[in-house]
């Protein structure tokens, strides 16, 4: 069995994914950020690509799923989840970076005991003679300048979604109080 090529095909649904859930309302997030982020991500930590969308999507229904728990503890458990997968996220991208910069794009290429680095092709035996094969490739500073651009914009973007996040988060409250029951009877006087 040949080695195959899987980078392409996941980059695709990843893009497709990533414009789709920039669609979704509420979701501090322009199709041009998801694409970025989306394309970054899958070249150096297709997992945190995952962990950013669950997040997305978190903070997109936390309204609604407040809105459907009644007690103060319930409202309380919504923000605590929502602040801890917020700060997991957050490292997440920040652990995304170093690993942008410094590491090579992972091309998901397995099979035939080919890597990133050692491409063995095998070609069945043939009566006329087989094509030839062939490879686009481009020098590593290409890609090391375009993870740069990509970190860079990162930093930026990191920002402007985590003061959303906050806005959305301290909306209507950050923390519910334990509502005191009402005495419907009060004392005479």
């Amino acid at each position: 069995m040949g080695p195959a090529m899987l980078f392409w095909g996941v980059m695709i649904v990843v893009l497709i994914l990533a414009v789709g859930i920039a669609r979704i309302p509420g979701i501090a997030l322009t199709r041009t950020d998801a694409l970025l982020l989306a394309a970054g991500l899958a070249l150096c930590n297709l997992e945190a690509t995952l962990l950013v969308a669950v997040w997305l999507l978190l903070l997109a229904v936390r309204p609604r799923w407040l809105e459907s728990v009644n007690t103060a503890a319930s409202k309380n458990l919504v923000q605590i989840l929502t602040g801890f997968i917020t700060v997991v996220t957050v490292l997440v991208l920040i652990a995304s970076v170093p690993a942008a910069l410094l590491s090579s794009p992972e091309m998901h290429i397995e099979g035939n005991d080919s890597s990133s680095f050692f491409y063995q092709w095998f070609t069945d035996q043939a009566a006329e003679l087989p094509p030839s094969p062939w490879v686009i490739s481009l020098p590593m500073w290409v890609y090391r300048a375009a993870m740069l651009g990509w970190s860079l914009w990162l930093a930026f973007a990191l920002i402007r979604w985590v003061r959303a996040a906050w806005e959305s988060y301290r909306t209507p409250e950050a923390w519910y109080e334990r509502q005191q029951p009402v005495d419907v009877n009060p004392p005479s006087a």
